[in-house]
This record gives C-alpha cells, sequence and structure tokens, in this order.
C-alpha cells in the first residue's frame, strides 16, 4: 500500500489485506480531547482505518460506514508496538512479509 503521488486522500487498503488473527475490536471509547490521527485509510472504501495516538496510548480506529450511522470500534494492545505491528500487517502485508516479520498477536 502506497501513498498517492500529488493526493493527500490516505492509503489504499490492499485488496488481499486483512485483519490479523487475535484482534479484539470493541466499541468506540471517549479519549480525551485531542486524539492525534497519525496514518489512516483512504476514505473511498466502505471501512475506514485510523491509527490514533491519545494520552500516550496508540489504538487503531475501525469505522464502518452506515446508510444511518457510521459504526466506530478500536483495538488496542498492552503496547504500542503491539499495536504499530497490527497497523502494519493491515496495511502493508507484503512488506510484512518480505522483512519476515511475523503477527505478534497470537
Amino acid at each position: 500500500m502506497k501513498w498517492e503521488e500529488g493526493d493527500y486522500h490516505g492509503r489504499h487498503m490492499p485488496m488481499v489485506s486483512k485483519e490479523p488473527e487475535g484482534m479484539k475490536w470493541t466499541p468506540g471509547v471517549f479519549r480525551g480531547e485531542k486524539v492525534r490521527v497519525r496514518d489512516h485509510t483512504c476514505e473511498c472504501s466502505s471501512v475506514v482505518y485510523e491509527l490514533c495516538l491519545a494520552g500516550g496510548i496508540m489504538f487503531i480506529r475501525r469505522t464502518r460506514k452506515g446508510d444511518d450511522e457510521d459504526i466506530v470500534h478500536e483495538f488496542t494492545a498492552r503496547t504500542n508496538s503491539e499495536v504499530f505491528a497490527a497497523w502494519l500487517e493491515m496495511v502493508d502485508p507484503e512488506e510484512n512479509k518480505e522483512k519476515g516479520q511475523a503477527s505478534r498477536l497470537k
């Protein structure tokens, strides 16, 4: 998954990409006024993912667009490095395979 040159929208998820095994999604919670979105996928899809940081805690926000309302879930883990590894596994699975990185979520 690569950034589109000259565009400012988010990354396009690879067609073969899927959520890593072991990801447990919970309903989104209020994390304070300031949530920093570090990376995100393009809104052209019915599901949008954001890599977020709030209060020193990294998490992935998944928003499923609905007809009446959006459904928001979040994934967080014990460490920020586990969340970041899950993000990389979702957005660029081929690069992780090339580097020989296995999922840390199992």
